[in-house]
């Protein structure tokens, strides 16, 4: 068999020890489901031959995530939209994309070993916490996505900073941010997008965003802040004042004037 589908099922609970007997899958896909449960032994008759796994909007709580270094060919695993809260260091030679959007997961540790995870998303979680050195494991992440997190309204120093050179994608939108400290992100391409839309930044302060803008305009990467309240005043005069740096800015005012139109002349008087 090729394939284990469950749909819209509230029967059944749990992927119990030796469900499967000695049947293995490609791929295991179950949503809409009250499945808390997955014990190893469902999977592992699998390890040679499964590269796909899915169990989103259902009840899952616990996942074993021990196995993952004996799924060799797991390239993909959602888990979207579960009620998962705790996430041990995740440990796969294999995994390209990892969803664990929707849970209750708060915190992420460190000394994750994932050389081929290129796409992670945690959007609409809870999380508050990423520990120092987190995505230095992840050295060819492409994409990471945290969609209405709870990074907090000032994001930290070091608290995402990124090792891979392919890095073209950091979404952050709808997270309260009003602020962030000098190297809060860091280690993104040149080409990359800051996605920091819908969030509370009222003010573009050269320490805050200069770092990045030093980056991102020496390539076609931008920054993202539409929907912000944002307050055109002399504090973003740096910007206006440098076409590179304007034209790696996205967003508008609190007045509706995008910053593109933003006229340097009436800048001038802030230096």
């Amino acid at each position: 068999m090729t394939q284990f589908l469950l749909i819209e099922n509230e029967a059944v609970q749990e992927l119990p020890e030796g469900v499967f007997g000695n049947v293995t899958f490609e791929a295991i896909i179950i949503f809409y489901a009250a499945v808390a449960t997955v014990h190893p032994s469902a999977l592992l008759p699998s390890k040679d031959r499964l590269y796909h796994v899915q169990i989103y909007f259902s009840g899952l709580a616990d996942f074993p995530w021990e196995v993952l270094p004996e799924l060799t060919h797991l390239y993909y695993l959602d888990l979207r939209n579960n009620y998962l809260t705790a996430l041990p260091p995740v440990l796969s030679p294999s995994l390209t994309t990892l969803d664990l959007g929707g849970n209750r997961i708060t915190r992420l540790e460190s000394n994750w070993s994932a050389p081929n995870l290129t796409v992670l998303s945690f959007d609409y979680s809870p999380m508050s916490e990423v520990q120092h050195g987190f995505f230095w494991s992840l050295p060819n992440l492409q994409r990471f996505w945290c969609i209405s997190c709870q990074l907090g309204q000032t994001i930290l120093n070091g608290t995402l900073g990124f090792h891979s050179p392919a890095l073209d994608l950091v979404s952050l939108e709808q997270s309260t941010i009003s602020s962030l400290e000098s190297h809060s992100i860091t280690g993104f391409t040149a080409d990359a997008r800051i996605r920091l839309s819908k969030n509370q930044i009222s003010e573009l302060t050269e320490e805050s965003f200069r770092p990045m803008l030093e980056v991102l305009s020496s390539g076609d990467g931008n920054i993202d802040l539409a929907e912000n309240p944002v307050e055109c005043r002399c504090s973003m005069a740096w910007i206006v004042l440098n076409p590179d740096f304007l034209g790696s800015v996205k967003g508008q005012c609190t007045n509706g004037t995008d910053f593109q139109d933003l006229d340097p002349e009436v800048f001038q008087d802030c230096i």
